[in-house]
C-alpha cells in the first residue's frame, strides 16, 4: 500500500469511527488523555451526563464522580485497573449536570498506539438505574420475607409443583422436629423413614399445618408433616 492509499484508509476509518460515536445515542461514549482529561465527547455522552462536548473538552473524567467516590479516589483507579487488567468496569452511582444521580454501567478501556504507547482511555456507560431500583426491590423483599419466615409463630411450608419442599421455617422444625435441611429440595433425606425407624407411623398427606402446636407434641407431630414425608 502506498502513503497515498494508507492515507486514504486512516481518512476513511476516522469517518466511520466518526458517524459511529455519532450515531450511538443510548451509550455515552467519550476519549481522555492518559490523564483523564475529556478529548472526545460523543452525542449520548450529552444526553445521559447533561454537559455539551464544548463544556467538557478539558474537564476531568472525576466531574461526574460521586464527592465520597472522588475522596476514595475511584477515577484514578479505574484507569489504574484498565492499565493493569485491559479493561476496568465501573458499575455505580454517577452524577449528571443537574446534580441527579444514576446507576452506570460502564466500561473503561486503554488505548495504544503502534508503539504501545498510551493514547489514553476510551470509556463507554450505560444508564442502568432501572435495573438498579429493580434489584435493590428485589433485595429488600427477600430480606423481608426471610425475617417473616425465621420469626413466624406458625409452621410455613412451601411445595413447589414437583412435591418438594422449598421451604420449611423455624417453626416448622419446632413443630415436626425436623432440621430445614433435612427436607429441602429433591436430594433430601426422607424424614418419614427416620420417623418410622424411631418407631413413629407413616405420615399422612392431609392439609399443610399452619397453627403452632402446643409443646410436647413429639412423634404425632413428625408423622403429621404431609410434606415431609412425601415420596
Amino acid at each position: 500500500m502506498t502513503d497515498r492509499e494508507h492515507k486514504a484508509s486512516e481518512v476513511r476509518e476516522g469517518e466511520l469511527y466518526r458517524l459511529l460515536v455519532e450515531n450511538i445515542k443510548d451509550y455515552a461514549i467519550f476519549v481522555t488523555d492518559p490523564q483523564g482529561w475529556v478529548e472526545g465527547w460523543n452525542p449520548g455522552a450529552e444526553r445521559l451526563l447533561g454537559y455539551r462536548e464544548a463544556e467538557m473538552i478539558g474537564q476531568s473524567i472525576a466531574v461526574f464522580f460521586t464527592p465520597e467516590d472522588i475522596e476514595k479516589g475511584y477515577p484514578q483507579q479505574k484507569m489504574q485497573q484498565s492499565l493493569e487488567q485491559g479493561r476496568g468496569n465501573d458499575d455505580r452511582w454517577h452524577v449528571r449536570k443537574d446534580g441527579s444521580r444514576f446507576w452506570c454501567g460502564g466500561t473503561m478501556t486503554p488505548l495504544w498506539d503502534d508503539d504501545h504507547k498510551l493514547r489514553g482511555f476510551a470509556k463507554i456507560m450505560r444508564d442502568r438505574t432501572e435495573w438498579k431500583v429493580a434489584e435493590e426491590a428485589r433485595q429488600g423483599s427477600e430480606a423481608r420475607r426471610a425475617a417473616i419466615l425465621a420469626t413466624a409463630l406458625d409452621a410455613i411450608i412451601t411445595i413447589d409443583h414437583e412435591g418438594r419442599v422449598v421451604e420449611f421455617n423455624p417453626a416448622a422444625e419446632q413443630m415436626f422436629g425436623y432440621a430445614r435441611d433435612d427436607v429441602l429440595g429433591p436430594g433430601h433425606r426422607r424424614p418419614h423413614r427416620a420417623a418410622r425407624s424411631a418407631g413413629g407411623s407413616s405420615p399422612g398427606h392431609g392439609p399443610l399445618p399452619l397453627d403452632r402446636r402446643g409443646a410436647g407434641a413429639g412423634q404425632a407431630d413428625r408423622d403429621a408433616c404431609p410434606a415431609c414425608g412425601r415420596d
